[in-house]
């Protein structure tokens, strides 16, 4: 039943939005949560009897241009956004008397600090889903000119979706910068509302809290401190107050997870992972939101072998969004030149000059793209030389064929007991201008024309082409190789075709059963569709094959 403010005076008293439609569509029917700005409600669209969120600005706000112009802006900004793991926005707008709202799609699940607090330690293929989900909703968001500036674990939504847990929803835009319609940059009116920095102290990276020009590594920052967060149980920098957090933010290097957490055991990889993310000269961090994803996933294991490896522009410096997404950047956009490749990859002119925290990342990278080279050498040196057996094979059968001398014409058919047959009469050699020899290929062709042997004699058959006898019949395709169907398996996973993935998988296993990325793939896609049984399974086999494998001891901290 529809309860109206008339019909239920003390729930208006408790909340006057209760009970209310706003805008005509949508009938606000319980609080959700509330915040510094505004409530969030469950609501009913009534146009589509569809459950949907309304986001409502506080009354007493309504007076500050300010904080009026930032719920506009979380409007506009999450409008612009189309990707599965970005909240949808429904509506949004201004009713008859002034109320400010945003009608979203509605979310059941929990937001990421809970299932921080409710179930750490997370299992590290766990985590890299979850990370690497919401860098992909950074990447569309950046790709528009959008930049969140306030991420943190409330502000993502972990709901489930068909066979898939942990889907994660990027939410709450209310501070992202995009790009203004005037070209100006709008951080002056960004930087305080009300007296207060806008974005979270403890998630914020060095250069927003010094009030730059910022651009989409900005976000990155908070998602590494998160990713810290998510591995450690807690965040890089603690203090008494928001300012001295900032201050720790601006001039402290933060403990590596490993040493922040000795008891978990973390693989020395993650610390390379998490301290790049968090470097204080966004120059030196990850260039893109892309690039972050691609190493994510590469290093903990979704690399199948030479068909996929990392990209090259994983460890080259950091391009501006404007070339990543092929579009004009936004205002504000740092623009970053392209460094050598000796500074790039680190070569032994360049490496003592790097700090001691860098070297190991970049030995590191080395020794995985020399890896993949040797790997992708080997798989192209089989291809040829299977491909060149095949092409000696055939013509040895050719040559064989043409070689064979043919038999001699069967006599003709008798009705007289063999026995008693005389034996044929010797044929005389003709001379070479009356009658000459038909070739030796020409011979069986004559047996068909005639039944007497003196017709076979006199009458030579056309002669057949010298090949038509002795051609191989067409050679088989060449059988698909293992690597070949893995390629295609990591590729139905990036698209989230889970199901079809491990298929592949499975594929690849049966034709290649001593292969170890086989098993390794497919311990990461059963992972991700939550049969833990099976990954583990496939991860013990992997150990099994590859005990001295580089991320062996990675792999053995994911077996539960």
């Amino acid at each position: 039943m529809t309860v109206s403010q008339d019909q239920n005076p003390t729930l208006s008293a408790l909340d006057p939005m209760l009970g209310r439609t706003v805008a005509g569509n949508f009938r606000i029917d319980g609080l959700i949560g509330s915040g510094a700005m505004g409530n969030v409600y469950r609501a009913e669209q009534l146009s589509l009897c569809k459950p949907v969120a309304v986001k409502v600005l506080h009354p007493h706000l309504m007076s500050d241009d300010k904080l009026v112009a930032r719920f506009k802006r979380e409007a506009k900004s999450a409008s612009l956004l189309n990707h599965p793991n970005s909240i949808q926005i429904i509506d949004s707008g201004q009713d008859r008397d002034g109320t400010l709202y945003i009608a979203m799609e509605l979310l059941a699940g929990r937001d990421l600090a809970q299932v921080i607090r409710d179930e750490f330690p997370l299992a590290l293929p766990r985590v890299a889903r979850i990370v690497a989900q919401v860098l992909s909703a950074l990447e569309e968001a950046h790709a528009q000119g959008v930049i969140h500036r306030d991420l943190k674990p409330s502000n993502i939504m972990l709901i489930s979706r068909r066979d898939e847990r942990d889907f994660v929803k990027v939410c709450d835009f209310g501070i992202a910068k995009a790009t203004l319609e005037d070209g100006k940059d709008d951080r002056a009116a960004m930087l305080t509302i009300q007296g207060l920095v806008c974005g979270t102290p403890e998630y914020m990276s060095p250069e927003q809290a010094r009030a730059e020009s910022i651009d989409g590594r900005a976000d990155l920052y908070s998602v590494a401190v998160i990713l810290y967060q998510l591995v450690t149980g807690d965040i890089p920098f603690r203090a008494d107050s928001p300012v001295a957090i900032v201050s720790r933010h601006l001039v402290e290097a933060p403990l590596p997870p490993s040493q922040r957490r000795p008891d978990l055991r973390l693989p020395k990889i993650v610390d390379d992972i998490v301290l790049r993310g968090l470097e204080k000269d966004r120059e030196l961090r990850y260039p893109n939101a892309r690039a972050f994803r691609e190493v994510l996933e590469g290093v903990l294991g979704a690399t199948v072998g030479p068909s996929t490896p990392l990209p090259p522009h994983v460890f080259a410096s950091s391009p501006t969004i404007k070339e990543l997404a092929g579009t004009s950047s936004p205002p504000g956009t740092a623009t970053v030149p392209a460094q050598p490749a000796s500074e790039r990859f680190g070569t032994t002119a360049n490496m003592t000059s790097r700090s001691p925290r860098q070297r190991p990342i970049m030995v590191v990278g080395l020794a995985v793209l020399g890896a993949l080279s040797i790997m992708a050498a080997v798989y192209t040196f089989r291809v040829h030389t299977q491909f060149k057996r095949v092409q000696i094979a055939a013509a040895a059968a050719l040559e064989a064929a043409r070689a064979t001398p043919l038999p001699p014409p069967r006599p003709a058919r008798s009705t007289v007991p063999p026995a008693a047959a005389p034996a044929p009469p010797p044929v005389p050699a003709p001379a070479p201008v009356e009658a000459p020899a038909p070739p030796a290929r020409e011979r069986p062709r004559a047996r068909h024309h005639a039944s007497a042997p003196a017709a076979r004699e006199t009458a030579p058959a056309p002669a057949a082409p010298p090949a038509a006898a002795a051609a191989p019949p067409p050679a088989a395709p060449p059988p698909r190789e293992a690597p070949q169907v893995l390629a295609e398996a990591d590729k139905l996973l990036g698209q989230g075709e889970v199901s079809d993935a491990c298929a592949r998988g499975e594929e690849a296993k049966r034709l290649s059963p001593r292969l170890p990325a086989a098993y390794k793939f497919l311990g990461k896609c059963y992972m991700r569709a939550g049969h833990a049984r099976e990954a583990n399974d496939n991860y013990k086999k992997y150990l099994e094959l590859a005990p001295s494998a580089p991320d062996a001891p990675f792999v053995k901290s994911m077996i539960k």
